[in-house]
């Protein structure tokens, strides 16, 4: 675009001038929805800038979401063929949202991503098992946008300003992965019992990032969404919900909703309600023998209706079980107003 510009009568006439991108589509594929591993393959073997839309399940919480366990301006998403970091995202997305996403293919810190020109939340959905992986299939970037499980050895971990950033985690095959975590995921949380030589089972997003510790990396990496997904195994105990699983909250109701783990309330950590960290004394109430868990009808009422998940969780582990919100139902009495005549007569 050139500029003319005219002032006090004159025109003045130096290069003013202004760029912009435009997409130049195809009519017939404005609307197609392509896999997620197209849009990868596409950023692998042709680069930036080809548009794609996508549509996948969230497998991370934006930080308007969550502040504790959300990446800043990003999610990642995965579909039954892979996964992608999604950038910019703000908004209140969380895990198991679907979304649609349109954008364009982008690298950042050598991380494949799709630069997002519109996103479309489509419903809530469930979240994807995390794909149980090795050390080698991370390292040779195989799995990179995916919810994966490493299960593995510490060989050793770096603390930053007061909190555990790297874990370098051996597999059984004896190949050693990186863990990474951001300083402001969890940031009042650390990782609990985590020594050198401890087996641990780890949950994150393949990623990469190859300013760390350049050149000579690794640059593949595990990226922590929330620190409790990193579980020192030897100490881990299997506690049960003994009661209120499967339990129901109807709508308009002033009774509290008690759940009770049989782990000691002395161990007691925090309480998640699909995946948020609750806050005690707001939003619950907890009372001791064995832990005891007595959510508050103020925050059941802000819920929605349907299935929640629970987590109650202690230092060695945690309970978990499901609960749903729900309206009562209407109730309606059939009266009639016909009297029989005395008569008989209709």
């Amino acid at each position: 675009v050139t500029a003319v510009i005219e002032y006090d009568g004159k025109e003045i006439n130096p290069p003013y001038t202004s760029d912009a991108t435009v997409d130049v589509l195809d009519r017939d594929t404005v609307n197609n929805v392509s896999k997620i591993s197209e849009a990868n393959e596409a950023a692998d073997t042709l680069g930036a800038g080809y548009r794609f839309t996508v549509e996948g399940v969230v497998t991370s919480n934006t930080t308007g979401y969550d502040s504790n366990t959300g990446f800043f301006d990003c999610v990642y998403i995965q579909d039954e063929t892979g996964g992608l970091c999604i950038f910019p995202v703000s908004g209140t997305y969380k895990v198991g949202d679907r979304v649609r996403v349109t954008g364009h293919t982008d690298f950042y810190q050598g991380e494949r991503e799709l630069q997002v020109v519109d996103i479309e939340w489509i419903e809530e959905a469930e979240e994807p098992a995390p794909r149980e992986v090795t050390a080698k299939q991370i390292n040779d970037c195989e799995v990179t946008g995916e919810l994966i499980s490493l299960t593995g050895t510490v060989e050793s971990y770096e603390v930053v300003n007061g909190l555990i950033q790297t874990i370098m985690v051996k597999d059984e095959n004896g190949d050693v992965a990186r863990v990474f975590i951001d300083g402001y995921i969890c940031k009042d949380e650390e990782v609990q019992n985590l020594s050198v030589g401890a087996k641990v089972n780890v949950v994150g997003l393949a990623s990469y990032d190859d300013t760390f510790n350049a050149p000579e990396g690794p640059f593949p990496r595990i990226r922590i969404r929330d620190r409790k997904e990193i579980r020192v195994l030897e100490d881990e105990v299997e506690y049960h919900i003994i009661e209120g699983a499967d339990s129901s909250w109807y709508k308009g109701s002033t009774n509290e909703l008690l759940i009770a783990s049989d782990a000691p309330n002395s161990e007691f950590v925090a309480t998640y309600v699909d995946g948020k960290k609750l806050s005690e004394g707001i939003d619950y109430r907890r009372e001791s023998g064995s832990t005891r868990i007595y959510l508050f009808p103020s925050y059941l009422e802000s819920l929605s209706g349907g299935a929640h998940s629970i987590e109650i969780g202690s230092k060695k582990g945690s309970a978990y079980t499901k609960f749903y919100i729900k309206t009562k139902p209407v109730q309606h009495v059939t009266t009639s107003s016909y009297v029989v005549p005395e008569t008989g007569d209709r």
